[in-house]
């Protein structure tokens, strides 16, 4: 048995160091080093947080969703230390697997004010509830307290999401599903009372992020019309749910994220259909779409042909004025894709008129097989933003598509928000999730990929639920003034 492991421990290894000469990441990133990888003690990890000094850094492991902390070395701030859990010793695996949806969500927060000299981690437990950790998680033995904040009703469904500790250290905002309703609402928790309640009743609700004075919340809001489809807006509230704003109406918007000067609003949006558009067609090709949820590519039938909506990166003012696209919103299809579309319109109208049944999936089938190739390679979706320190600059994930349907490239990139220029941080193919040290000169970025093993979809499928943690140093320069970054 010791062999075994020897063996595995070694072919490990070996796979590690065929990963520097694959390296995911863009030419001029020199400086990059996994912090948590798949084959250590919590098999990989998700949802990392930055402590707000940044020494350390909390995360999920993907193996039970159990609470640790990364700590980083003073001498060498690129590698760590150790790995501590803090988690409660009898916490026990979830009763099923953890989906990839709530994976990509961050339900790890620290508290921006230090008590005694230590500062506090929100988190949600394997148990769908929400905890608390108190003390120092760097001594050695562990002088840490971990006590549940809110209970979740059902221990078997995961139930409480993304817990947002307030600037001044006394309040976390978290989404919760209420028993019966099935959809998410936005719940506020004081502390040290431990008293909750829903401070936007009525709507369903989502990404609940604090402004940097405290004073005010924005989240996603989903908006009902009569006759007309959902759609998603970003909302800005007082902490106490009052005095409500929308701050968008252009169609399916998401990921609020406040600059750090609280002046202005990151977030991605998918413009809205044309007026011109087919709805019958609208109906059935809504094909690209990557993953549900609002942050989606649609198509669009116009005079002129397919018109792609992308999601795009946007910027908005904190009263909801002056609102700049950064990345682009539409694509006009090319003459390919729209002859290939045309055929497919001919051939299911002939069915259509031989009394074929429109809503038996045969039309969506075709587009799979005919459309989307050639769509795959002219599309990107932009998403999860992430502002630097100093406000210049944002990380975020831009989402390529392959020819076989549902296989995706995910690669990191950061874009000059006076410039909008942007250049690509990773190029591996399986990276999102970027997070900014408190300095500005650090990212982490989460991984689905195993590095030396081919081919790149095995690697992806492979890593499913074990996502690595990658820590990324860009104190040399942007990508964009580096004198080796692509142009």
């Amino acid at each position: 048995m010791l062999l075994r492991y020897v063996l595995l421990f070694s072919y490990l290894l070996g796979l590690s160091a065929a990963g520097v000469a694959q390296s995911p990441f863009a030419p001029h990133v020199t400086t990059f080093r996994a912090i948590v990888r798949d084959f250590d003690e919590t098999s990989g990890g998700y949802s990392p947080a930055w402590s707000p000094d940044g020494k350390l850094v909390a995360y999920l492991a993907a193996s039970d969703n159990s609470l640790w902390v990364a700590v980083l070395d003073a001498q060498s701030p690129h590698r760590v230390a150790r790995h501590v859990r803090v988690s409660p010793p009898n916490a026990q695996p979830p009763a099923r697997p953890t989906p990839r949806w709530f994976r990509e969500m961050r339900h790890v927060d620290w508290s921006p004010v230090a008590e005694n000299g230590n500062y506090r981690i929100a988190f949600v437990g394997n148990d769908g509830g929400l905890w608390m950790v108190e003390g120092d998680v760097t001594a050695t033995p562990l002088k840490v307290q971990v006590t549940p904040l809110v209970r979740a009703e059902d221990t078997r469904t995961l139930r409480l999401f993304a817990p947002r500790w307030s600037p001044d250290g006394k309040r976390i905002a978290f989404v919760k599903y209420q028993t019966g309703r099935r959809e998410p609402s936005l719940w506020l928790l004081t502390l040290p009372a431990r008293k909750i309640r829903e401070i936007f009743p009525g709507n369903v609700v989502g990404e609940p992020v604090w402004a940097p004075n405290g004073k005010y919340l924005t989240c996603t809001v989903r908006e009902r019309e009569e006759g007309k489809p959902p759609r998603w807006d970003i909302w800005r509230i007082s902490a106490e749910g009052e005095e409500p704003l929308p701050l968008t109406k252009e169609g399916m918007c998401s990921m609020p994220r406040w600059s750090p000067d609280g002046k202005r609003i990151a977030y991605v949006c998918t413009l809205p259909p044309p007026a011109e558009q087919d709805n019958d067609w609208l109906n059935i090709a809504f094909f690209l779409e990557p993953w549900r949820g609002p942050a989606a590519a649609v198509h669009v039938r116009t005079d002129k042909g397919l018109v792609f909506n992308l999601s795009a990166l946007c910027v908005i003012n904190a009263d909801g004025t002056q609102r700049i696209s950064l990345t682009e919103t539409a694509v006009q299809a090319s003459a390919a894709v729209n002859e290939a579309f045309d055929k497919v319109r001919a051939a299911f109208s002939a069915q259509s008129s031989a009394g074929a049944n429109p809503s038996d999936g045969s039309a969506r089938r075709m587009l799979l097989q005919t459309v989307f190739p050639l769509a795959a390679r002219e599309i990107h979706l932009d998403t999860e933003p992430a502002w630097s320190s100093d406000g210049k600059r944002l990380a975020f994930v831009r989402v390529n598509f392959t020819a076989q349907p549902g296989v995706e490239r995910r690669c990191v990139w950061t874009i000059d928000l006076e410039t909008k220029q942007a250049e690509p941080l990773t190029v591996g193919g399986g990276e999102f999730a970027p997070l900014w040290s408190p300095q500005g000169t650090r990212l982490l970025i989460l991984t689905k990929r195993l590095l030396g093993l081919a081919p790149a979809r095995a690697r992806i499928e492979r890593l499913e639920s074990l996502p690595e943690i990658w820590l990324v140093d860009l104190s040399g320069g942007s990508p964009s003034t580096h004198p080796s970054a692509p142009q």
